[in-house]
């Protein structure tokens, strides 16, 4: 399996896409449901950091597929930031994993024994999601 991450608006979901492998996992499916008592940056909800995410279900799933199995996976609409459905992957030992959080994720995968590998997409801050939310908020 391969993971792919790197910050918000670095090209990581096109990247999967693009990659021609199938299924690809969106782990940024597995954030929490927006709350007041989840970390605060700038008046929102930090979605940068791992406190907002469901590590353990993201992680659940991403070995599920692994094995093979089918598994449930949430669809999360981050204009609400809640989870609104449901979507079932199928199995497959190849796939692509693809979120902010995939380095954390990969982490725990990798402590399993299960082989991946992890692509970090880097880009310069100024093309990424944080400077165009500062430059259409400031």
């Amino acid at each position: 399996m391969i993971f792919v991450g790197g910050l918000s608006g670095s090209g990581k979901t096109v990247a999967a896409a693009r990659s021609g492998v199938t299924p690809v996992l969106s782990l940024d499916a597995f954030f929490k449901d927006d709350h007041p008592s989840l970390p605060r940056w700038l008046r929102r909800t930090d979605w940068e950091t791992v406190d907002s995410y469901d590590l353990e279900g993201a992680v659940a799933a991403v070995l599920g597929l692994a094995s093979g199995r089918a598994m449930k996976v949430p669809i999360y609409d981050h204009h609400d930031n809640a989870r609104v459905d449901s979507t079932t992957l199928n199995g497959s030992a190849t796939f692509v994993a693809e979120g902010v959080h995939a380095p954390e994720v990969y982490e725990a995968v990798r402590e399993t024994g299960v082989p991946a590998r992890l692509l970090h997409i880097q880009v310069p801050a100024r093309d990424g999601f944080l400077d165009a939310y500062l430059a259409r908020h400031s």
